[in-house]
């Protein structure tokens, strides 16, 4: 279990830092997806943008391409 996770075998117990990366990026990404898909089955509409606050009052955001 450790390997998919950067790290070696016993006794040496390097770490390969582009695995874990790579895999916990992987795991968020997979996480994202099942929220987005959820959302869309349950009728919400989902912009995928950037936002921040302009006033109070107000949210302005820009679309990602």
């Amino acid at each position: 279990m450790g390997e998919d996770y950067g790290w070696g075998q016993q006794p040496q117990l390097e770490s390969n830092w582009q695995v874990l990366r790579q895999n916990i990026q992987d795991y968020i990404k997979g996480i994202n997806y099942g929220y987005k898909k959820k959302l869309k089955e349950i009728g919400v509409d989902f912009v995928e943008a950037r936002a921040k606050f302009k006033d109070p009052h107000t949210v302005e955001f820009e679309f990602s391409k």
